[in-house]
């Protein structure tokens, strides 16, 4: 076998890695760039970029939405874009005020979420598993918080100020922005499915479109708009969102292409390159009760995605009526295919 046949078999698991480098780059930038940039405004600079490189693309692929979109399907897209781009604009000011690393450690607790809506929304079982996974999230969240009786317990500096007012803002934007990502799975789960012709630029598009919507209003509203110093730091702002750009067509590739578990777990290690970035870049160190909740928040989202996708699903409250099962059919038939 040759190289390029190695790399055409194993082109989901380098898509994944390719996400996962990226996706750390970009929150390293974003966390530099909010030393002189209010994080509402880098919204604006990459979500202009994403929309940018998006409208780019497609011009170049000559798409046609006439061709390839219905109604349903422009639905999902555009909410889901929506609910991703506020997320994104929460995710943004949580790894200014908190740390790259406690806010991605924080957003991994998504799948805790999606969890939480299928049940409410959906009438999925909650089962003793389920119960343990979301114990173990809300205990690393608590240990990423950083309260100060942890901070004594365990005996790390509190030269750093980690538990302060912005700190705790930072961690609470993170569990919006992890809610939000959770709530378009569901949301994508109780539509129905994107037909594979439909181009994952479409869905990156909306989320661009979203949060530079978003970002214009609230930095409109508290007035904290600000040109660039220097030429280096518009390079930086813009670079944010190509980064971003190219992680989500990374993920939205690696996921096709890979089982969902295998890139889930892959992408939960960003935390893990995060804290060392912090150390090496910005020389934060790596605070003992942080690193704890981190550990614990992995081990939750891990767990729940060894989960087969479609068992969730097909595991429905004996309760539900037929209709409610023949309008999550679509679901089932696409997880169905998805593990063949």
């Amino acid at each position: 076998m040759s190289v390029l046949d190695i790399i055409k078999s194993r082109r989901g698991l380098l898509a994944s890695f390719a996400a996962l480098f990226v996706f750390a780059m970009k929150n390293t930038l974003v966390y530099s760039s909010g030393e002189y940039t209010h994080p509402l405004l880098i919204s604006v600079w990459n979500s202009a970029s994403v929309i940018f490189l998006s409208v780019i693309c497609l011009a170049l692929k000559r798409f046609t939405t006439t061709d390839q979109i219905d109604r349903t399907s422009f639905c999902y897209i555009a909410i889901t874009g929506s609910i991703k781009g506020l997320a994104d604009v929460a995710l943004t000011s949580a790894n200014v005020f908190a740390t790259p690393a406690d806010a991605i450690a924080v957003l991994n607790t998504s799948p805790i979420f999606t969890i939480i809506f299928s049940i409410v929304f959906l009438r999925a079982r909650c089962r003793w598993t389920d119960a343990l996974v979301t114990i173990l999230a809300i205990t690393g969240v608590a240990f990423v918080t950083r309260p100060p009786f942890l901070l004594r317990l365990f005996g790390d500096s509190a030269e750093h100020e980690t538990y302060s007012t912005l700190h705790m803002l930072g961690i609470i934007l993170a569990l919006v922005s992890s809610a939000l990502a959770g709530l378009s799975l569901v949301f994508g789960h109780y539509i129905g499915y994107v037909r594979n012709t439909i181009s994952p630029l479409l869905i990156v598009l909306f989320i661009g479109l979203s949060e530079f919507l978003v970002g214009i209003l609230a930095s409109s509203a508290f007035n904290v708009w600000t040109a660039p110093e220097t030429i280096l730091d518009a390079v930086k702002l813009a670079g944010v969102g190509a980064f971003g750009f190219v992680g989500l067509n990374a993920l939205f590739y690696a996921v096709s292409s890979e089982r969902a578990t295998v890139v889930a777990i892959i992408m939960a290690c960003e935390v893990a390159i995060m804290y060392f970035v912090q150390q090496l870049v910005f020389d934060i160190p790596a605070e003992v009760t942080g690193a704890i909740g981190a550990v614990l928040i992995v081990t939750a989202s891990v767990g729940i995605s060894l989960e087969p996708a479609d068992q969730r699903v097909q595991d429905r409250d004996p309760e539900g009526s037929e209709e409610e099962t023949e309008q999550h059919q679509p679901l089932m038939d696409h997880c169905g295919e998805s593990n063949k």
